[in-house]
């Protein structure tokens, strides 16, 4: 499942790509919509997309000062426009593709198709890849499936691997929420980070518990619980998997 936003100050523009996805793109989540740069950069820091169709020209200002004031870009861009001369500026922006409006169907299933593959690959990439955590005088190198979860321990932060070991790290929990990709981790606490594989099932009341490998049992905090739904069932269809 590809999750995306929408970035554009027009109603109907955002409408009819919302309507185009829904209806001919298949495991395509629309995670949020906004309509302009300051709307658009929370969203995208929220929740942290696989894609974002952006519109360029956007009321006071422009699409670029979004990712100007972003910084480091962890998501594919497609910029959505009716002007064919930034194609350029969006190259130097990394754009992963542009599309001219309006819309032409076949080429919006063509990027979806193709953004969908790259996140594909780069989840399982970044599977094999590996962590390094200094754990007092000795430097770990942790493979990121060898991860159950991540819980803080006063001003440190606690690993808890498959095997039963745990390492403690002097980074605190936000640090490796930005160092951790966003593809197979959720925070689903302030006090927990959790591998989305290593999820065994679910218990849905307010707030929500999580049953993870070794039967651990963690909290969902109930800001975080719809957000974490949603990643979930991305995550679980992206990797034809299933949750027990």
């Amino acid at each position: 499942m590809l999750e995306v936003i929408i970035v554009d100050d027009e109603k109907n523009s955002r409408e009819l790509l919302s309507t185009f996805l829904n209806k001919y793109c298949q495991d395509v989540t629309i995670l949020a919509e906004a309509d302009s740069i300051d709307s658009g950069l929370k969203i995208i820091n929220q929740y942290k997309p696989d894609l974002v169709f952006l519109d360029i020209e956007l009321s006071g200002g422009t699409g670029f000062d979004i990712l100007d004031q972003a910084g480091d870009i962890p998501f594919l861009l497609c910029f959505v426009t009716g002007y064919s001369e930034y194609a350029i500026k969006a190259i130097k922006y990394n754009a992963f593709d542009y599309l001219l409006k309006p819309l032409d169907i076949d080429e919006l299933k063509a990027v979806v198709k193709k953004a969908a593959a790259f996140v594909s690959e780069s989840s399982s990439e970044a599977e094999e890849a590996s962590l390094m955590i200094s754990d007092g005088n000795k430097i770990n190198l942790v493979k990121l499936k060898e991860i159950v979860y991540l819980s803080v321990n006063g001003n440190y932060t606690m690993i808890h691997l498959l095997n039963g070991k745990r390492l403690i790290s002097s980074e605190n929990l936000s640090y490796f929420e930005n160092a951790l990709p966003s593809t197979c981790f959720s925070r689903i606490h302030q006090s927990y980070i959790i591998h989305l594989t290593c999820v065994k099932g679910m218990e849905i009341g307010r707030t929500g518990t999580l049953v993870l490998e070794s039967d651990v049992s963690l909290p969902i905090a109930s800001r975080r619980k719809k957000d974490f739904v949603k990643k979930l069932k991305a995550f679980v269809s992206r990797n034809n998997t299933n949750i027990t």
